[in-house]
C-alpha cells in the first residue's frame, strides 16, 4: 500500500475529518505568515487541487489586504522539504538575519 493510500484510509477513519476543507483549516491561522511547498511529483494530493485550495488561502489574505503575508512555491521534486523559497520566507517574516555565507578555506586542513 502506498504512503498515500495510508494516509488516505487514516484520514477516513476520524470523525468530521471533511467538514472542512485544507484552505478552511489554513484559513485559522490567519494573517499569520503561510507558506506551502508543492513538489511536482509528490504523491499526496494533485496539482491542480493543491493549487485549487491554496488559491482560496490566496484570496482571502488578499481580502484581508495581507497578500505578502502567503505564498506557495513549486519545485520539481517528490515529496520532500525543498526549503529554498521557504527559508526566504522565513527570514522575512521572522526577520531572521540573512545567513551568512561558509568561511573561505584559509588553505588549512
Amino acid at each position: 500500500m502506498a504512503q498515500h493510500d495510508r494516509i488516505i484510509d487514516w484520514l477516513s477513519s476520524q470523525p468530521n475529518v471533511d467538514t472542512f476543507g485544507h484552505a478552511e483549516q489554513a484559513a485559522l491561522i490567519a494573517p499569520r505568515p503561510f507558506m506551502i511547498e508543492r513538489g511536482y511529483v509528490d504523491g499526496v494530493g494533485l496539482d491542480e487541487w493543491v493549487s485549487f485550495e491554496y488559491a482560496k488561502v490566496n484570496r482571502l489574505y488578499a481580502k484581508l489586504w495581507i497578500p505578502k503575508q502567503t505564498e506557495i512555491e513549486y519545485f520539481d521534486s517528490p515529496h520532500t522539504i525543498h526549503g529554498v523559497g521557504t527559508m526566504t520566507f522565513l527570514h522575512r517574516h521572522l526577520n531572521w538575519p540573512e545567513p551568512q555565507p561558509a568561511p573561505e578555506n584559509s588553505g588549512r586542513p
